[in-house]
């Protein structure tokens, strides 16, 4: 096809998008219910899924929990660390493994350590685990989760405080608010949602930030990283709300498997506590200087 083919081609495909455009805009005239605003949400899908990707960030590491636990791992149970026997156990695992992860990546060099977990009741291990967030608040961030009472009322431009509870950790990991040692780790929690684009209850939208009952700026998780990279960025420098690209989609596996090269492979979470790959594949921590490491379950 030579360059004035694509040229007829370019033309055909933008005039039958305006075509369809122009028609949903009239039909949603005469049917309510059946707004211009799906079309063009659609389209965007489909820019975002066939569109040009960007390469990953090589600071970014996703150590995800895959399974409740790894007995299969290590039969054996002989010469393992303790951060392993942890892994042992049953599912929730003692919130100290958490501890000792934070304390081995932050002293390998992690930049920042982001738990994609909610800790909303109290659990074995959390006095160790508040322990470590005390020592290493400046590098931690903590996911909190948003109840949405009423998903219609939470327009797309901004999440509705009238509408919204919050599932904050358990004050036996970060303690009282009014305590002012306890301040940096009030100030490491974040919250983990997405809100689903009221067009179509799809998600292609990130909050970056939201208000608190008590009128305080609670930034996103991925705001409050930022802000512990940079050490600078305030939430009140980004957008309230933002379009991203998610190009994953199930119900498309055949088309994802051809994009293989561009998702972002998760590595086990059980791997920095065995010795033998801590120091094979991570170069004894080395690995993990300057990085930023989420911490997440496995398609949760």
């Amino acid at each position: 096809m030579n360059q004035d083919d694509h040229k007829k081609l370019n033309f055909i495909i933008c005039f039958f998008i305006l075509t369809a455009f122009l028609f949903l805009y009239r039909f949603e005239a005469f049917v309510p219910g059946v707004p211009f605003s799906v079309g063009e949400a659609k389209t965007y899908d489909l820019r975002a899924f066939y569109g040009k990707k960007i390469s990953q960030d090589p600071r970014l590491v996703f150590l995800s929990v895959d399974k409740p636990n790894y007995t299969d791992q290590y039969p054996d149970r002989e010469n393992l660390s303790k951060g392993t026997k942890l892994l042992l156990g049953p599912w929730p695992w003692s919130r100290e493994v958490w501890a000792l992860a934070i304390d081995r990546l932050v002293g390998a060099g992690a930049k920042v350590v982001a738990l994609d977990l909610i800790f909303k009741t109290e659990g074995l291990g959390d006095q160790e685990l508040q322990k470590i967030l005390l020592k290493h608040s400046k590098q931690v961030v903590l996911g909190l989760n948003i109840q949405l009472e009423s998903m219609n009322s939470v327009m797309q431009s901004s999440l509705n405080e009238q509408s919204l509870s919050f599932d904050y950790p358990s004050r036996s990991i970060v303690g009282n608010p009014d305590e002012p040692r306890f301040k940096s780790v009030w100030d490491s929690i974040a919250f983990v949602n997405f809100i689903p684009d009221p067009v179509d209850n799809t998600i292609r939208y990130v909050n970056y930030f939201t208000q608190g009952s008590l009128g305080q700026t609670i930034p996103s998780f991925s705001a409050k990283i930022l802000e512990k990279m940079e050490d600078k960025v305030t939430p009140d420098q980004l957008p309230e709300l933002a379009l991203f690209r998610l190009t994953y989609n199930p119900q498309r596996q055949s088309e994802f498997d051809s994009y293989h090269d561009d998702v972002f492979l998760p590595t086990p979470f059980f791997q920095i506590f065995d010795e033998k790959i801590w120091e094979r594949n991570f170069q004894s921590g080395a690995f993990f200087k300057d990085k930023v490491v989420v911490i997440g379950v496995l398609g949760d």
